[in-house]
């Protein structure tokens, strides 16, 4: 497994000084830009919903559809993700929106944050932890949560 090295990625960030209104929204700056819908941006008091610092990614739970999207397909993706109650599943999708891989497939999310990690495509056919999404993950989705749901630290680097 990876372990989250903001260094080695393209784009980083855990939301501190990060500024957003509603449960959609855009962050970031092109090309490194990532659309977020239905979820909002807050300083949380409990501690097990951000992983650093005190700001995160909240699932809103007034709104359906819960999910980040990428400009363009993305090979490295590493962030924290935690449920309250331990539920809800991560889906990640590939450019079609459709296409799902095992090693893409979160179910039961941890209750403290824990480190999600997924590389899109390795180079490697035969490897089998990869995605095998050669275009990238274009998308992700999280289904059925529990509790309160929250992401920090989130980065990317895009398929070349």
């Amino acid at each position: 497994m990876l372990s989250a090295q903001p260094q080695t990625l393209d784009t980083f960030s855990d939301f501190e000084n990060v500024t957003a209104e509603g449960s959609e929204f855009i962050i970031g700056e092109a090309p490194f830009t990532i659309r977020i819908i239905g979820f909002t941006l807050q300083d949380v008091e409990n501690p097990s919903l951000a992983h650093s610092g005190s700001r995160a990614l909240v699932l809103d739970p007034n709104v359906s559809d819960h999910k980040i999207l990428f400009e363009r397909g993305v090979n490295l993706l590493q962030f924290y993700a935690t449920d309250t109650l331990g539920g809800g599943r991560i889906e990640l999708r590939d450019k079609n929106f459709l296409t799902l891989a095992t090693a893409g497939v979160v179910n039961g999310l941890p209750t403290t944050p824990g480190l999600q990690s997924f590389v899109a495509f390795s180079g490697d056919v035969q490897d089998l932890t990869d995605l095998n999404f050669t275009s990238g993950i274009t998308e992700v989705k999280i289904v059925n949560p529990g509790g309160q749901v929250a992401i920090d630290d989130f980065g990317f680097t895009y398929v070349v």
